[in-house]
């Protein structure tokens, strides 16, 4: 009897259940004929000579006549070795032909879509650890958003991710330039742009009034949904969002710097 353990190993270079009971039986006897090896294995006689086969084709077992008799003998165990390693180089060989077709689907768009405030959560440790991944110069985010979709929100949970986001950020030194509607929680939330290495830009809120948030970084994006209903998407695709930066500096380089700040009082606190 073998050990769940050992069987596992055995399963794991290609040996099916019965194979494995099999051959452990005639490790055991030896050599033996096949009503000896069905009785002892307890594996119906009638599947054990197949099962031999495929061992013998495996080069597990060999047979021989024994006194006008077809005995099955057990080979080496080392033969085991060998079959792992032949598995091993027929993967190898096929690696070219499966990374020919890997290349052609890694061009499409990966997409993941989120619900909810750990949706949410999911998607700002996404920018983050995306970020953290980058070369130190490339750590950036660039972000279409209002003040008001985050700052205006009932859901008071909401605001808590959100400036667990900005600490985070800052803490880990990642800059981002951000585009906004200019409202009234926009020009007090510009007020620490330094301190929260960011940079503010507003724009007219009736000709851009930005009503959910996408943030671009690295080779993603990271798309809001309502806020009424949290939800979002992250689409990562090269191409897609390099277009999608330089539609970002574009916008930026045609909109008027943040006008001074004027106080307001809006109960942001961060």
């Amino acid at each position: 009897m073998i050990s769940s353990s050992l069987e596992k190993k055995l399963k794991d270079i290609g040996l099916e259940h019965k194979e494995i009971i099999v051959y452990s039986t005639i490790l055991e006897l030896g050599e033996a004929v096949v009503s000896e090896i069905a009785k002892k294995s307890k594996v119906e006689r009638v599947n054990t000579y197949g099962v031999l086969m495929r061992l013998k084709d495996k080069g597990l077992v060999s047979e021989s006549q024994r006194s006008g008799k077809k005995v099955f003998i057990a080979g080496n165990p080392t033969q085991l070795a060998t079959l792992a390693e032949q598995k091993f180089l027929t993967i190898k060989d096929a690696l070219p032909e499966l990374m020919s077709v890997y290349n052609l689907v890694s061009d499409k768009p990966k997409i993941q879509f989120f619900e909810g405030i750990d949706g949410l959560l999911s998607i700002y440790d996404d920018i983050i650890l995306t970020c953290l991944n980058l070369p130190i110069e490339k750590r950036e985010i660039l972000e279409f958003a209002t003040a008001d979709s985050a700052f205006g929100l009932a859901n008071t949970r909401q605001q808590e991710l959100i400036f667990r986001f900005i600490r985070r950020r800052v803490k880990n030194k990642i800059k981002i330039s951000w585009m906004s509607a200019d409202t009234p929680y926009a020009r007090e939330f510009a007020k620490k742009d330094k301190e929260q290495l960011r940079t503010s830009r507003l724009v007219d809120p009736a000709k851009f009034p930005l009503k959910t948030e996408v943030d671009i970084y690295g080779d993603k994006m990271a798309l809001f949904g309502s806020k009424e209903h949290p939800l979002g998407v992250i689409i990562e695709h090269k191409e897609m969002a390099e277009t999608q930066r330089q539609i970002f500096e574009l916008a930026w380089a045609g909109a008027n710097n943040a006008q001074p700040v004027i106080p307001v009082k809006t109960g942001i606190q961060s």
